[in-house]
């Protein structure tokens, strides 16, 4: 391998977490003998079809991320409470690494991924930064939306807020853009219930789970 072309996997590698899509490679002008050999040799393995690392050992959160969207592919982001940890939420960790998908993407199943496929623009929505990966707001707010439990969906949104991850009035103003969504109208009362506490940050780590279910009772948003 040319000292140039070891030089741009190196870097792109660095930038990822020591993650790499096969995609990369081969646009980095890295060739499948010398993939082979790196693999053969132990130095790199294969997570996915598609993906391998640069290291050979149990993979970091920050690797399962990069492995997730360079899997999934172009136009993919890291979503759900994935994206909701990445920016720092506490306390809600999954086992799986979920995905936000364009609908018509293909691609083979990988254990410890959950895919949500969505019409939804991912792009608009998405932090800064290398990683792909929705910004909190509509991150939680579209797993309120779908997760199976509407008492666990609303108390993420309380604990976004109540870790200081977000504002009810900026959720809110993230809620308006997300039509249609399911549990808006639930949504939109504890949004409310939230902006009347305004030390809710101080109330401790039963507070969400105590605010996951708006007074007010409205009916689930169909």
């Amino acid at each position: 391998m040319g000292e140039t072309r070891g030089a741009g996997w190196r870097a792109q590698a660095a930038r990822q977490h020591g993650v790499l899509g096969r995609r990369q490679l081969r646009d980095l002008g890295v060739s499948r003998a010398t993939i082979r050999a790196q693999v053969s040799a132990g130095r790199w393995a294969w997570r996915t079809g598609s993906v391998l690392t640069t290291t050979t050992g149990p993979l970091s959160w920050g690797q399962r991320l990069w492995v997730a969207v360079l899997h999934c592919g172009p136009g993919s982001a890291v979503g759900g409470l994935s994206a909701a940890a990445v920016h720092g939420l506490r306390g809600w960790d999954r086992p799986r690494v979920t995905v936000l998908v364009p609908g018509p993407l293909s691609f083979a199943p990988v254990e410890g991924l959950h895919v949500v496929r969505t019409r939804r623009p991912i792009g608009t929505a998405l932090a800064p930064g290398r990683l792909p990966v929705w910004q909190v707001e509509p991150a939680v707010l579209l797993f309120a939306g779908y997760e199976p439990s509407r008492r666990t969906g609303l108390a993420a949104v309380a604990a976004v807020v109540q870790q200081r991850l977000s504002t009810p009035e900026r959720l809110r103003e993230t809620l308006a853009t997300m039509h249609p969504l399911r549990r808006a109208r639930d949504l939109r009362a504890l949004l409310a219930d939230l902006a009347d506490l305004p030390d809710l940050a101080g109330r401790g780590e039963a507070a969400p789970l105590a605010l996951g279910v708006p007074r007010t009772g409205a009916r689930r948003a169909g």
